[in-house]
């Protein structure tokens, strides 16, 4: 007999809401046993399908976009941490787009589609995994790792969103369900302790940098390299806090790339002009119809708009201000707009490569982990001035020590990463409260109307997003809500 096998969660609600007629149709995301990976061509499709999976949800035909990287505009991981944050403020002459988040109102029944998003990638990658044996040509151990490090990739952007962090998490917090296997519809994985959520994403990260080809994300795009699985560990370790773990990973990445790109590459990199400083970036082709930016606009129409107080922290001589924002008037109203993700020199508006992991992070990662190392300064200093270098054109090296320079530090990874899925979680990670401007509004001049909440305590419950009631109700009372 077929066994069919399918995402927990996901599919489990088609279970419960669709006819017979309905679940007799094999599912679009379903794996047979006749249906084996076997061959090498199996495999490199395999694959293809699992990264196309971070964009769009399992219906690869319709390219439809997810709430996971894919640039819905309800939620998308790479934009929504600064709308939860304090980097950008919703327009008021938008159409609303992401206001639930920003005002913190979330809850089970007005949320995300991120955690069923998250799972059906991580069901790809398991499913490549549980047939790896069969492939017996010289690409296993780079398919084998690539599919390891996406499922460590997913789980911890995840983790990160509904679970707390590492440091604050006592031994039963809850994290997320860990899943290393393909799972049947009858399965309901309750979910795991935060710290035992580290260990696994860790375990998996270390396996995939021994097996990755070093080439890979070089000779195939759109993939994982070497580089960057060591830039992802480097970002594990530095949630966990410890410090030479994360400079030997950093190191680690930093040896085979450690070139966070020129000033004059700088702004080619997000109109794909160049992969200068790019680690690991999911390919976006104009047949996807793909827009990872749009829910901070509807082509010429704002939705969200970089804080002014936030805008004001890039000088004038920093590339990063013209790479990331420009000013246009909507319905005779100046704003400023976030133009990082408005598409290539040529092509569909929006359609562009999503960056998601960068030089110019694991050195950022190396000089925090530094700073916290007595008697490393210096070296953190070092890491620190190889990235201003880059980003400033009347840079000037700089002295700064102690608390001073880990500001410093804290303040170029803000101004570098922004909209790139860090604010909020790092804000979560240092334990430290969202707090907004309470008076500049949302125009280029500072005016317009400012934002409804200003303040998010440190250790708030909103730190942690609710699982969505869908896969709640779908588990069978397996699946634990976050508190309030």
């Amino acid at each position: 007999m077929k066994r069919i096998y399918i995402l927990t969660g996901l599919m489990a609600v088609i279970a419960f809401t669709s006819c017979k007629k309905q679940l007799d149709l094999k599912p679009f995301n379903a794996v047979t046993d006749e249906q084996a990976l076997i061959s090498p061509s199996d495999f490199a499709a395999a694959a293809r399908g699992m990264y196309l999976r971070m964009l769009s949800k399992g219906n690869q035909a319709a390219y439809v976009p997810n709430d996971y990287y894919g640039g819905t505009d309800n939620f998308n991981f790479i934009a929504s941490n600064d709308i939860l944050a304090d980097n950008a403020i919703s327009y008021s002459g938008g159409r609303q787009t992401g206001l639930v988040y920003q005002n913190w109102d979330y809850n089970g029944l007005a949320t995300t589609n991120f955690y069923q998003d998250g799972y059906s990638i991580i069901r790809a990658a398991n499913a490549i995994l549980a047939k790896i044996e069969h492939l017996k040509d010289g690409s296993r151990a780079d398919v084998e790792g690539q599919a390891l490090a996406v499922r460590a990739i997913v789980h911890f952007d995840m983790l990160r969103l509904f679970g707390k962090t590492y440091t604050n998490a006592s031994a039963v917090d809850l994290g997320i369900p860990y899943i290393k296997t393909v799972q049947l519809v009858t399965d309901n994985p309750a979910r795991a302790t935060v710290k035992s959520n580290y260990d696994q994403i860790r375990d998996d990260l270390e396996k995939a940098a021994g097996l990755i080809d070093n080439l890979s994300g070089v000779k195939a795009k759109g993939r994982l390299s070497k580089a960057a699985v060591y830039g992802y560990l480097s970002r594990v370790y530095l949630y966990r806090g410890e410090w030479d773990k994360c400079v030997t990973a950093s190191s680690n990445a930093l040896a085979i790339n450690g070139d966070a790109g020129s000033l004059s590459e700088f702004p080619g990199i997000w109109k794909d002009a160049t992969d200068a400083g790019v680690l690991f970036k999911l390919a976006v082709l104009d047949v996807n119809r793909l827009t990872p930016g749009i829910v901070l606009g509807q082509n010429a129409r704002a939705e969200q708009v970089p804080a002014f107080d936030f805008y004001n922290l890039y000088k004038a001589t920093d590339v990063r201000k013209v790479a990331y924002f420009t000013q246009k008037t909507n319905e005779d109203i100046l704003l400023n707009y976030v133009s990082k993700y408005e598409g290539r020199a040529s092509g569909n508006v929006n359609v562009v490569d999503i960056k998601l992991m960068r030089v110019a992070e694991v050195l950022l990662n190396r000089a925090e982990a530094y700073s916290n190392i007595p008697g490393n300064d210096g070296l953190a200093l070092a890491d620190l001035d190889n990235l201003r270098s880059k980003r400033y054109t009347d840079f000037i090296a700089g002295g700064e020590r102690g608390t001073a320079l880990q500001a410093a530090i804290a303040l170029q990874r803000r101004l570098e990463l922004a909209f790139e899925g860090d604010r909020f979680v790092d804000l979560k990670r240092k334990n430290l409260p969202v707090v907004r401007n309470a008076v500049y509004g949302d125009r280029a001049d500072g005016t317009g109307r400012p934002y409804r909440k200003v303040l998010l305590p440190a250790g708030s419950d909103k730190f942690q997003l609710p699982i969505d009631q869908v896969s709640i109700n779908a588990s069978n009372g397996v699946l634990i809500q976050n508190p309030n």
